[in-house]
């Protein structure tokens, strides 16, 4: 006799401002016919609990579905962006409800082109919404050559954006930092011919490509 196994309880969402984790809260089923569609997917059996830590290795002759459920107790509507701290995915679809049985579909991913991103960020994430006073569940659909991973957590929009906005400011000083020195080496070996010059700069470039 097959024995159906509960779905985790719904991951209640915080205060705006705060971060949470997906830990315990996944489920993943493997797809090796790669032909599932979300609605199929949304009540299939044969799911699994997943962690977040979970490394599901090589696997390119699969897709992994991921599903998990939020409520929302506030009495407005909560925003907040998925976040997937693992850019080397290739393929990854968010669905979300619709509000008329279906699915609104949005796509990220190292493989994805710029225009297919909901959020234009070099981070995978995507917004999702979770109407007040209800339970919503979420399918992710990931498909890559890569390691098949979900470290996923959720982020409230502000903090997102203000986290991005740091992320980026640090970028620009690393950047600035390196053109200094390129400039910098680049006088020492045009004034002094030296080799070792020259190679310092070579090495220079080298930490942007690393």
């Amino acid at each position: 006799a097959t024995v159906s196994r509960a779905m985790p309880p719904p991951l209640q969402l915080s205060a705006a401002g705060s971060s949470q984790s997906l830990d315990g809260q996944v489920e993943v089923l493997r797809d090796p016919t790669l032909r599932l569609l979300p609605e199929q997917a949304a009540t299939a059996a044969g799911y699994l609990p997943a962690s977040i830590a979970t490394n599901f290795g090589f696997d390119t002759g699969a897709a992994y579905w991921f599903r998990f459920r939020l409520h929302n107790p506030g009495s407005a509507q909560a925003d907040r962006i998925f976040v997937l701290d693992f850019p080397l995915l290739d393929h990854v679809a968010l669905y979300s409800p619709d509000g008329m049985g279906g699915f609104r579909i949005q796509r990220t991913g190292d493989n994805e082109s710029w225009q297919q991103r909901s959020l234009k960020v070099r981070r995978l994430a995507l917004p999702l919404e979770v109407p007040a006073g209800a339970t919503s569940v979420f399918l992710v659909r990931v498909e890559s050559t890569t390691p098949i991973v979900f470290p996923a957590w959720l982020q409230d929009e502000e903090a997102f954006w203000a986290g991005l906005s740091r992320e980026q400011f640090w970028q620009g000083m690393f950047y600035g930092a390196v053109a200094l020195l390129l400039s910098y080496g680049l006088f020492l070996y045009v004034s002094a011919r030296e080799r070792i010059f020259f190679l310092y700069v070579v090495a220079v470039l080298a930490t942007l490509f690393c």
